[in-house]
């Protein structure tokens, strides 16, 4: 949630500027912010706000705590001589030792203290050997503070600025403490009340204990230096060679909370691999044939003939399944080792081929690689009625040497922004959640089975259990909300954050277009009129969310209105894409 004195990012497709909230209007999801590398004000989508930045790396290190940017009233901080900064750039600001590298040094080397530890230790064992012969008597002399005396500034804690809205009301409990130029009001030890910049303020911890627990976790210290995760999820292959999760390792139920509730497993080929009559090969090189009948245009792209200047051409074909000479350089996994393929992955390989060239859906294209059988790359359009309709999905592949025993790894092209997800199961940072592919638990009947799974269920399962209708409900514990009146309000805003989203992966995918699928792309998209219908029914519903009033029959839709923030952003978007279609 975004409020006045807020630090966030503004970002879209084009730029990223640091911004401070004067006020927010959550009908419409729009906020004024103050852009105080022009000093001006502007009308933006909350939808382009970030207020964490932890999926923008060029802000802050890597390590940054990810509580959020700017600082919260009760913050204890370290106050920077004026004319010097914390290290980061705005509106990120570190805590204690996030710029120090001394912090991270092994609390354990070779069984003995290590880094600065050791240090406070010699010190410690010093100071006690002093007072074993000296004795433990000294002195010390008390330093009383006089109120308002100016004299310990380099310390203090944000305190409470109250804010105004445009209604008049008064928020006491702001997280954000702060005036709406973005100074912070620190009050020192003796109620010296200063303002500074964001940048001069570094967080400081509570105390070791909190220093040691964000460093190092709070599983404890190991001697190599790193502590142990409890909540990794352990797998492991059992005696018919399936992985299964490893239930001593955890119990899966504490994960129900923290983690995204990803779907189930969809059966598609349902006799398993088990008859050889499957096999497809004809030829010794081990390539598959791929049919010749793939070549026509898909008949699900055929549907959208609404309108002369839309009707669906034929210049160019969709093969769904090809195997091409070399994988592209821009493939996620390009850079992996080449599998070490066993006899038994080949012969494994030939009859997925086989069913992807017979099998795959209109909607979903894949690319295999003769230079790296272990990559595949898949593009799937987004079904009618979601929020992802006509929008580009890539995802690519690799099948480790262990393949068929165990799943395919999944990378999904995520072209956000960095302005969070497009799907609960689909990662920024490329993670599929799916039962599977392993990276969600399930029933043993729902996992990845040598026996029983197949590449083509991996790819069905994605287009039609997670790009699905309302995929706010995939969050954990939110399908019990499904018919009530929150869980109506949040999935119709997710779906709109999704629709509006992935209408820019459009543009992405036109300018930019993934290797081995630039002739799809622009076939899809110019010669096959599909960006025309993007196009025309984005302007629909942006002209339907200016209206006044809503029709019983929109209630069907998955996005069947449009905030006043979500036009902003889509209308960016959409003049990017009339300007690629008109060059094109």
């Amino acid at each position: 949630m975004k409020r006045p004195g807020d630090h966030v990012v503004w970002r879209s497709e084009d730029f990223r500027r640091h911004a401070i909230v004067q006020s927010v209007n959550a009908n419409d999801r729009t906020a004024k912010v103050l852009l105080p590398d022009s000093n001006t004000i502007e009308l933006v989508s909350v939808l382009e706000l970030d207020p964490h930045g932890t999926s923008d790396p060029s802000i802050a290190f890597p390590q940054a705590s990810s509580d959020g940017l700017g600082v919260c009233r009760g913050d204890f901080v370290f106050v920077h001589p004026d004319g010097a900064t914390n290290g980061f750039k705005k509106p990120a600001v570190p805590r204690i030792g996030e710029v120090e590298q001394w912090v991270r040094d092994n609390p354990i080397v070779d069984g003995q203290l290590g880094g600065w530890r050791k240090e406070m230790a010699h010190i410690g064992a010093s100071i006690s050997a002093r007072r074993a012969t000296e004795g433990s008597q000294e002195t010390f002399t008390m330093i009383h503070l006089a109120q308002g005396s100016g004299n310990i500034t380099w310390i203090g804690e944000v305190t409470q600025v109250c804010g105004v809205t445009d209604t008049g009301y008064i928020h006491e409990l702001w997280p954000l403490q702060l005036k709406l130029n973005g100074s912070i009001e620190v009050t020192h030890p003796d109620s010296t009340v200063n303002y500074y910049p964001l940048e001069r303020l570094t967080k400081l911890y509570d105390g070791m204990e909190q220093l040691e627990n964000a460093l190092w976790g709070d599983g404890g210290d190991s001697q190599d230096g790193h502590s142990g995760d409890e909540g990794e999820q352990v797998w492991s292959m059992d005696e018919d060679g399936v992985w299964q999760p490893d239930l001593d390792g955890g119990d899966w139920e504490d994960y129900e909370d923290d983690e995204v509730q990803c779907v189930d497993s969809m059966d598609v080929v349902s006799d398993g691999w088990a008859d050889e009559s499957m096999d497809p090969f004809t030829h010794e090189s081990g390539i598959p044939e791929v049919s010749s009948a793939q070549n026509a245009c898909p008949s699900a792209l055929k549907e959208f003939d609404d309108t002369d200047e839309c009707t669906i051409g034929t210049a160019l074909t969709w093969t769904r399944f090809e195997i091409l000479s070399a994988a592209p350089l821009d493939h996620a996994f390009i850079s992996s080792p080449p599998a070490q393929p066993s006899k038994l992955f080949l012969s494994r390989l030939k009859k997925e081929y086989g069913v992807l060239s017979s099998s795959l859906p209109d909607t979903i294209i894949v690319r295999a690689y003769e230079d790296r059988i272990d990559l595949l790359r898949s593009l799937i359009i987004g079904p009618e009625n979601t929020p992802y309709e006509d929008a580009p999905m890539l995802i690519d592949w690799i099948l480790d040497s262990n393949f068929p025993h165990s799943p395919p790894i999944a990378h999904f092209h995520s072209w956000t922004n960095g302005n969070g997800r497009v799907n609960p199961n689909l990662y920024e940072e490329g993670k599929v959640c799916l039962s599977i592919l392993g990276t969600w638990s399930g029933d043993r009947d729902e996992i990845w089975s040598a026996a029983r799974s197949s590449l083509l269920q991996a790819f069905v399962s994605i287009q039609g259990l997670v790009l699905v209708k309302e995929p706010w409900f995939c969050e954990p514990a939110y399908e019990k909300l499904r018919g009530t009146e929150e869980g109506i309000v949040n999935s119709r805003l997710y779906n709109e954050k999704a629709y509006v989203l992935s209408r820019a992966f459009v543009r992405r995918a036109l300018e930019v277009p993934p290797g081995s699928l630039e002739s799809e792309i622009k076939w899809l998209y110019y010669d096959n009129n599909r960006l025309r219908k993007v196009l025309r029914d984005a302007r629909a519903l942006i002209k339907k969310g200016t209206t006044a009033h809503s029709n019983d029959s929109d209630q069907d839709l998955a996005v069947p209105r449009l905030t006043a923030g979500g036009i902003l952003t889509l209308e960016r978007t959409l003049n990017k894409l009339q300007f690629l279609l008109n060059d094109s």
